[in-house]
């Protein structure tokens, strides 16, 4: 029998909230307070573009960010992180992110920096053999010292500072460690079987909720009607046998402990992400 908590006082059984998002929807893990989340990179990345673009103009080089495309992927970190978990997405997107799927999309595209532009941009390195071969390397532009890490290195020190732009690698590691470890934890690995046996009742077979999300029949362009099938029979298994709320449990509880055992480092994560935000956002917010 399933244990009925764990440490964080979490239930892991039963079939968890469900929203207009689906069975998880109101699901939320520790580690989301010190990743960035979608809105908040793309603040960053407009930021950074938009301080290239500064440095580039003060060299007297024409330079503009490319054109911005759609949002793309999830929409944060809970968004398919258990597998599809909206039955009426389900019905209509299968296991594709509708208007959000990088597969329907082409790539937004611009120009590449050429001569001048190339060198300000990414400054010199001398640790990977000197000037670039293209063209002769020149040490100032327009009377002012290239930079050795260009444009782009000043714009990410302005708004990390000497630290890494984006989340730490420890948070990153841990977001994929947690997860790994969840998925091999005896609650999750019953909770798929569970799962598992629900799909075969439909016709389906397959071992977890990864396995049919990386179906090579689900991977083209558009949904298949036989994708939005199996998506459907998925969210409805994942409601039924309460999946979705022993596996969040069990993660949570990880990812609680790596925090705790870590916690002068999350803490500076912590910070340094409040201080990269207010950063991008003075950053867009000068006239």
């Amino acid at each position: 029998m399933l244990p009925s908590g764990t440490a964080s006082g979490l239930p892991v059984r039963g079939r968890g909230p469900v929203g207009s998002r689906g069975v998880g929807a109101g699901f939320h893990l520790p580690l989301e307070a010190y990743l960035f989340s979608p809105a908040q990179s793309d603040r960053l990345d407009r930021a950074r573009a938009v301080l290239v673009g500064e440095c580039m103009h003060s060299y007297g080089l024409a330079w503009e960010p490319g054109p911005a495309g759609p949002p793309l992927g999830p929409r944060d970190l809970m968004d398919r992180r258990y597998g599809v978990t909206n039955g009426a997405e389900a019905g209509v997107d299968g296991y594709h992110l509708g208007a959000r799927d990088p597969r329907t999309r082409s790539p937004v595209r611009r120009a590449a920096p050429t001569g001048l532009q190339d060198e300000v941009l990414h400054g010199v390195h001398p640790q990977d053999g000197g000037a670039p071969a293209a063209a002769a390397f020149v040490s100032r532009v327009n009377g002012l010292p290239v930079l050795p890490d260009g444009c782009s290195g000043r714009a990410e020190r302005r708004i990390a500072g000497g630290g890494q732009l984006g989340a730490g690698d420890l948070a990153r590691t841990v977001n994929v460690r947690a997860f790994e470890a969840s998925e091999a934890d005896p609650r999750v690995v019953k909770a798929f079987a569970g799962w598992s046996a629900c799909m075969k009742q439909h016709g389906y077979s397959y071992p977890d909720p990864l396995a049919v999300m990386n179906d090579p029949r689900f991977q083209g362009r558009t949904p298949t009607r036989r994708e939005r099938a199996v998506a459907t029979a998925d969210v409805a298994c994942k409601e039924r046998t309460g999946l979705v709320g022993v596996w969040f449990a069990v993660e949570r509880g990880l990812q609680e402990k790596e925090i705790a055992h870590h916690k002068p480092q999350f803490a500076s994560l912590l910070a340094a992400k409040s201080r990269q935000l207010a950063a991008a956002t003075a950053a867009l917010s000068t006239p």
